[in-house]
């Protein structure tokens, strides 16, 4: 049972890396508040399956990666957002 939530976990981790990928490389995109509908959604669903799969598998290494990833998204977005206001 173990090893069959270690591997649910990697994929929910997996598919949280592609998400928080999406979102870094389209977060800084403001154009007429597509960022809004565009990208956060993808950073939401990403933070949300980064979550699950934390509860599955606290000690992966993916951990650490997929958070990061998605805050760094995050405080891209919120920089552009206020720079090129």
């Amino acid at each position: 049972m173990s090893d069959l939530k270690n591997k649910k976990a990697r994929i929910l981790y997996i598919l949280s890396l592609a998400c928080g990928i999406w979102f870094l490389a389209f977060g800084w995109v403001w154009t007429y508040l597509g960022n809004l509908i565009i990208t956060y959604p993808f950073g939401l669903i990403g933070f949300l399956l980064w979550l699950y799969a934390k509860k599955l598998d606290p000690e992966s290494k993916y951990n650490k990666i997929c958070i990061r990833l998605l805050l760094t998204g995050l405080f891209l977005s919120i920089f552009s957002f206020f720079l090129y206001r």
